[in-house]
């Protein structure tokens, strides 16, 4: 099922024995497009503390109760390695969080296919770097609410801003960017597939596409009560 992530932001995150905290971003790798964490404000239960968690301990959101189960404890959330929110996330420091949590090992790959054996959710983790580089942060980290924005730059200019990111639960990948394209043509919320895309650029808050504005503008209308890649397929 396809839910926008960024209304997944401020859903709290329920462990098996009570809730952790809220979620406020989501942290992708922009190669594979696959969901690597979910950054968790723990609140008042652990003060001043955020949290990543892998979508590997997820289930299936819950609208209704605006609520993403997860199968950690507490407990184990409680003594797990700290991080600097504010701060790149390092392969050192994912490395500590997959130990911890006791989470398979990440596999390179650019599709959104695992590998056979290892179940959805178990996000890959695309050309490890050597270990004398562990410590360095993960250059195609990307957070949905520091892209959201950003600048879409088609083939023949400018053609309008990325306005939502939709996340598939089953194996908790992106497979389509919504761009709103307003004062071009239609003015719609357009979504195109996440293969379009080209390179992110931080610097020039920039994504590029392979394509041309006409073929954005000719995309489906992201449509909220559309909930499967079928259902955009169909049209």
């Amino acid at each position: 099922m396809l839910w926008n992530g960024l209304q997944l932001r401020g859903y709290s995150l329920r462990a098996t024995d009570g809730a952790l905290g809220e979620v406020k971003d989501f942290l992708f790798d922009d190669r594979n497009w696959a969901v690597r964490y979910a950054v968790v404000d723990t609140g008042r239960w652990l003060p001043g503390r955020k949290v990543l968690i892998a979508p590997h301990s997820f289930g299936r959101p819950d609208g209704n109760r605006r609520e993403i189960p997860a199968s950690l404890s507490s407990q184990m959330v409680r003594d797990s390695p700290p991080i600097e929110s504010d701060q790149p996330v390092s392969r050192q420091m994912e490395e500590k969080l997959r130990r911890w949590y006791g989470w398979a090992p990440f596999f390179g790959g650019h599709n959104y296919g695992f590998p056979a054996g290892y179940p959805p959710g178990v996000v890959p983790w695309a050309d490890d770097l050597p270990p004398e580089q562990a410590a360095e942060q993960s250059p195609h980290l990307r957070s949905m609410e520091a892209l959201k924005h950003y600048t879409v730059i088609a083939r023949d200019g400018e053609a309008g801003f990325i306005m939502e990111f939709l996340i598939e639960d089953e194996g908790w990948v992106v497979p389509y960017v919504a761009v709103d394209n307003g004062g071009w043509i239609t003015g719609k919320t357009r979504i195109i597939p996440v293969g379009w895309v080209s390179d992110v650029r931080w610097a020039d808050k920039e994504l590029s596409v392979t394509v041309g504005i006409r073929q954005i503008t000719g995309s489906p209308e992201y449509d909220s009560a559309k909930r499967t890649r079928e259902d955009y397929e169909r049209g």
